[in-house]
């Protein structure tokens, strides 16, 4: 996997520009996030379908939906390392989340 973080420059598309390659092997997948202000015009915009109400709704779901996904994780992950730091063992043996704990204690 390749990863590549561009700076902020004048010839680039935002200030923030990030860019990922995996390599799957049937279907290799190239990522970008690019994050800056909008520079294109209502017309271009309205053209080539992004000022939709389904893009827009699209957009929002999808962040939406990372964020709650986020969230869900990192408490999850707190929960688990609250229960591992009281000592309170539910089930006998050790857990996918062990390592996490062992890394940090």
């Amino acid at each position: 996997m390749h990863t590549h973080y561009t700076v902020p420059d004048s010839t680039k598309s935002g200030p923030f520009d990030f860019k990922v390659s995996l390599p799957i092997p049937a279907y290799p997948v190239f990522l970008r996030l690019i994050v800056g202000n909008e520079r294109r015009n209502s017309e271009r915009l309205k053209r080539e379908g992004q000022k939709s109400k389904r893009a827009v709704a699209f957009a929002f779901a999808a962040i939406g939906w990372i964020t709650v996904a986020s969230s869900v994780f990192g408490f999850i992950c707190f929960v688990y390392l609250l229960k591992c730091a009281l000592g309170i063992n539910i089930l006998s043996g050790s857990s996918l989340l062990h390592p996490l704990y062992a890394m940090i204690w």
